[in-house]
């Protein structure tokens, strides 16, 4: 499946980009989805940093935090996000929707401009 979600925050692993936190909008605003791994498709993980890293902001854009399960989002995680705020849009490929509301095995594969 393929979906196109909002970028939250992004973390970094020896200065490159490793994960984004995504999102999708409704009335409450900016809802946390899940934590991507960034494809290794050549030249993505630069051009989504470089736009990224023009987009900080001081606090959470996702209208709750997250769940704290082992398998979604840690406290240790989260000190390594930057909080961005939610502009870029990136098209997501996942296997399915958990019955908490993340996706199952996802990845970016493009920016939609």
């Amino acid at each position: 499946m393929q979906q196109m979600f909002f970028v939250g925050a992004y973390c970094l692993q020896a200065e490159r980009l490793k994960e984004v936190l995504i999102g999708q909008r409704s009335k409450k605003g900016l809802h946390y989805v899940s934590m991507v791994s960034v494809s290794v498709i050549p030249g993505l993980r630069k051009k989504l940093f470089n736009q990224l890293r023009m987009l900080h902001v001081y606090d959470c854009p996702f209208a709750g935090m997250p769940d704290h399960t082992p398998k979604a989002l840690t406290d240790e995680k989260l000190e390594h996000c930057v909080w961005v705020e939610p502009t870029t849009k990136v098209l997501v490929e996942f296997e399915e929707w958990s019955k908490s509301g993340h996706l199952l095995h996802p990845s970016v594969v493009r920016i939609v401009d």
